[in-house]
């Protein structure tokens, strides 16, 4: 059973013309099963904003669009299946499932369209601000922090247990190269997209990396047929993380 929800980002209010709107779908999952969302086209009557995003929680995985619309209405909208992969790589796509959405207008009610007047521009806001306060709690703060070290140096306490060696946690490479085997390049390419923006984030910038993360979050993003450089894609990007394991 797929549940459909339907948010308004930061207020809980009908949204109006032009407010982003989080379309969220609940998918339950069986054991290492992970979730793959297909791109979405509302036509005329809105866009989706950027890539979807995928939570996992629990047994389940919630999916999230954030979307806009151009007009006023009730809005009927068919959010599309997203893909389950199983552990071994084979793959199933799920039915799409139809949502209705209320969008509000921005202009005031009870007033014929053609006698509004645009306004005119705001005037622009000074951002000079000047205040003692953040000297205050820098001089607050240089008094705490010199507390703070009178008080370690009068007590020593004793040194702490060595803590317990932690079991690393299993490599999902293996398994995204058993997924590009298998012909699921997509969902390769986003768990390689995963892997990389990870070691980005806890390493110094690294110019290949940062490259090929965009071009696999880009693949992940677009609907349709893959693109042909895809499989090259998926190819370098195990290079490049196996290079980052053995450095």
């Amino acid at each position: 059973m797929i549940l459909v929800l339907v948010l308004l980002a930061g207020q809980p209010r009908l949204p109006t013309v032009g407010d982003t709107v989080w379309i969220s779908t609940k998918v339950p999952l069986a054991a290492r099963q992970i979730v793959r969302a297909q791109g979405w086209n509302l036509g005329d009557i809105g866009q989706v904003l950027g890539p979807s995003e995928v939570d996992y929680v629990g047994d389940s995985a919630i999916i999230r669009y954030p979307v806009a619309f151009w007009y006023p209405g009730r809005h009927g909208v068919t959010v599309p299946g997203p893909i389950v992969v199983n552990p071994d790589g084979r793959s199933d796509t799920l039915p799409a499932r139809p949502v209705s959405v209320e969008i509000a207008t921005v202009l005031p009610p009870n007033v014929p369209r053609d006698s509004l007047v645009p306004r005119e521009a705001a005037d622009v806001l000074p951002q000079e601000e000047r205040s003692l306060l953040p000297l205050v709690v820098l001089w607050v703060l240089v008094g705490l922090a010199a507390t703070a070290i009178a008080g370690v140096r009068r007590v020593r306490r004793p040194a702490p247990p060595p803590a317990a060696p932690v079991a690393p946690a299993p490599s999902i490479v293996p398994v995204l190269g058993q997924w590009h085997r298998a012909g699921e390049t997509r969902a390769a390419a986003e768990g390689w997209s995963h892997l990389i923006h990870a070691k980005l984030s806890s390493s110094a910038p690294d110019q290949t990396g940062q490259a090929l993360g965009r071009a696999l979050d880009a693949i992940g993003f677009q609907s349709g047929a893959l693109p042909p450089e895809a499989e090259q894609l998926v190819v370098d990007a195990a290079a490049w993380v196996a290079a980052q394991d053995l450095g």
